[in-house]
């Protein structure tokens, strides 16, 4: 819950007069577990990452599967 409402507040500051929709939730944050990511990739992600990944995922109501793709989109 405390990281879903931090990514709301992020994506409220970067555009304050946007319409939220469903779909825009959604895709906000997408591009936070994305962020998170990005951020663990490079050096490979450890367990405790992994776990921490796992955790962002689920608070954001993240399906796995989409989860799982997104990372293999960023390692390609």
């Amino acid at each position: 819950m405390e990281l879903q409402r931090f990514a709301e507040r992020i994506a409220t500051l970067a555009m304050p007069n946007t319409r939220t929709t469903p779909e825009y939730a959604a895709y906000k944050k997408l591009q936070v577990y994305e962020a998170a990511l990005e951020g663990a990739l490079p050096g490979g992600i450890s367990e405790k990452e992994r776990s921490l990944l796992n955790h962002l995922r689920v608070s954001l109501g993240i399906a796995q599967s989409d989860g799982m793709s997104l990372e293999q989109d960023l390692q390609t």
